[in-house]
């Protein structure tokens, strides 16, 4: 399988070019950040999270601040017990975020911050399966739950481009050299565009499919800005 790291880094690039002027045309923003995750079934989990963030001038570019303020989890029914823990999960270690002078952001201490957390709602999952007492499919479909809990942490880095409300499209495409001298590849699409929602300023799509091993599989994120009511 594809390192994260690598997956990480390939996820991290921007879709649009920088701006050597930037300013935030809003300093407070709502940003929304929902995660479409398959399942081994062809069902899927959404995990949607708000954060309230704000930005703020210093000497390096900009500050990012934010407050996860909302989480809600969409799961199959045999997995509400495991989404209830996904939901509860608290992403306290994502901010604060740094831009640089052109506005495009910093991955430095979020990058690594959350994978602890991470750890312990996979290992809680890992119990509530082991002492269920649910068909073999379910539990099969449930291992599989927990494999995404390992797979969509915080750490999942956000587009640099993310604060520029900006629109553009880029993809990139990279072979991956597995352990036993097989390739794959991994696709990302990233889109931004200017959204036609009243309640959001910028939609921000990234898309992954990456195939391995005769096995295709695409993961979407999705990021929708908008000013606090």
């Amino acid at each position: 399988m594809l390192p994260m790291a690598g997956l990480f880094a390939l996820a991290s690039e921007p879709a649009i070019a920088s701006s050597a002027l930037f300013k935030p045309l809003r300093p407070h923003l709502l940003v929304t950040r929902t995660l479409y995750s398959p399942l081994a079934d062809g069902r899927q989990i959404v995990s949607r999270r708000t954060y309230d963030v704000k930005l703020a001038r210093d000497s390096q570019g900009y500050r990012v601040d934010g407050l996860q303020i909302d989480s809600q989890v969409e799961a199959p029914a045999p997995l509400l017990a495991l989404a209830s823990i996904e939901k509860d999960r608290v992403e306290s270690g994502l901010f604060p975020l740094r831009l640089n002078q052109n506005g495009m952001i910093v991955h430095s201490v979020a990058a690594a911050s959350q994978s602890a957390p991470l750890q312990k709602a996979a290992n809680a999952s890992s119990a509530v399966v082991q002492q269920s007492n649910r068909p073999l499919s379910q539990r099969a479909i449930a291992q599989s739950f927990i494999q995404q809990l390992q797979a969509m942490p915080g750490v999942s880095l956000w587009p640099i481009d993310l604060f520029l409300l900006t629109g553009g499209t880029s993809v990139e495409q990279r072979n991956i050299r597995l352990a036993d001298g097989s390739m794959g590849k991994v696709t990302i699409e990233i889109t931004s565009a200017q959204s036609s929602l009243p309640s959001a300023l910028l939609i921000v799509q990234r898309i992954i499919t990456t195939e391995l091993a005769g096995t295709k599989r695409t993961t979407r994120e999705e990021w929708a800005l908008s000013e606090p009511t």
